[in-house]
C-alpha cells in the first residue's frame, strides 16, 4: 500500500483538531473531574496534556523532550502544572493553539525540512515529516480510548486519514523502540492492518536494528492481520491483544513473541 503522503498527514491533523475541539467544548464539570482510562489522569488533565502538547511544538519543552529519557515522566509536568486551572482555561489554550501547532506542523512537510532527524526522549529519532503523524497519534488515542468510553461518548469512526496516521506513528516507535524484540537477523513480520485507513507493514531486524517500513512485498517468516482501529488500545497497553480479534499466521509462536513484547508510549 502506498507510503502516507504529506497531504495526508495534515488532512489527519485537521480531521483530529476538529473532533478535539468538539469533545472538548461539549464536556460537562462533571466530565471533566472524571477519572479517564489514563491511568492517575482525570479528564481534565488529559485535555491539559494535549493543550500543552499544542503550545510546546518548537518551544523549551520540545528541547527537554529531545533530553529526557523518560517521556511519561515528562508528559507530567505541564499536566501538574495545569491541574488547578478551571476547566474553561485548559479549553481555552487548546481552542488557541491547536491551529497555530498545525500551521507549524505543515512545514515540516516541507521538500527539504522533512528528514531533518528529531531526537524524541527514550522513542528514538524520526524524521521531523512525521512529527503530524504523532499529533494525530496522542489526540486520537486520547479521545477515543481515553476519554469517550469513561464517559461512554459516543464519537464518529474516525477519518481515514487520522488511522493511517496512527498506524505510521506507531510502527515506526514500535521499530526503533523494538531493540529488545525476538527477531532473529534477517528475519522479518507482516502487519495488515485493515479497515478505513488500514496499511501493511513489517518489522524487520536487519544488521541488528529493527526497521519498520509500509510493506514492500518482501518475505516474512509470520503475519500478523487485525483492524487497524484496534491497534491503538491493544498495542499502548489498554487492552491485551488478545481480547481483540488478530489473525496469525505463518510462524505463529515468532508472532505472538514479537505482539508481546510491543508496547508504543
Amino acid at each position: 500500500m502506498p507510503h502516507l503522503t504529506a497531504r495526508g498527514r495534515v488532512e489527519a491533523l485537521r480531521s483530529v483538531r476538529a473532533l478535539a475541539v468538539q469533545v472538548i467544548d461539549s464536556l460537562t464539570p462533571q466530565e471533566w473531574a472524571s477519572a479517564s482510562a489514563a491511568e492517575g489522569w482525570t479528564v481534565h488533565d488529559v485535555v491539559a496534556h494535549m493543550s500543552s502538547t499544542q503550545r510546546e511544538l518548537f518551544g523549551p519543552l520540545m528541547f527537554m523532550v529531545a533530553r529526557s529519557n523518560d517521556i511519561e515522566a515528562l508528559n507530567e509536568t505541564p499536566v501538574k502544572a495545569r491541574r488547578r486551572w478551571p476547566d474553561a482555561r485548559v479549553a481555552a489554550e487548546y481552542r488557541r493553539w491547536a491551529p497555530r501547532g498545525h500551521r507549524l506542523l505543515k512545514l515540516t512537510q516541507l521538500p527539504g525540512l522533512g528528514s531533518v532527524p528529531v531526537p524524541m526522549a527514550e522513542l528514538g529519532r524520526f524524521p521531523v515529516r512525521v512529527l503530524p503523524s504523532a499529533i494525530a497519534f496522542d489526540t486520537h488515542t486520547h479521545l477515543y480510548h481515553d476519554i469517550a468510553p469513561v464517559l461512554a461518548r459516543p464519537l464518529p469512526p474516525p477519518d481515514p486519514s487520522v488511522i493511517a496516521a496512527t498506524l505510521e506513528w506507531m510502527m515506526l516507535v514500535a521499530a526503533a523502540m523494538g531493540s529488545d524484540l525476538p527477531l532473529p537477523e534477517g528475519t522479518a513480520v507482516r502487519f495488515a492492518f485493515t479497515g478505513p485507513g488500514g496499511s501493511e507493514w513489517t518489522l524487520r531486524r536487519t544488521k541488528g536494528t529493527v526497521i519498520a517500513e509500509p510493506d514492500p512485498g518482501c518475505v516474512v517468516a509470520g503475519t500478523l492481520a487485525g483492524a487497524a482501529a484496534d491497534f491503538p488500545a491493544w498495542c499502548t497497553h489498554r487492552k491485551s491483544w488478545r481480547d481483540v480479534e488478530l489473525r496469525l499466521s505463518g510462524e505463529e509462536d515468532l508472532v505472538t513473541a514479537v505482539v508481546d513484547g510491543l508496547r508504543v508510549v
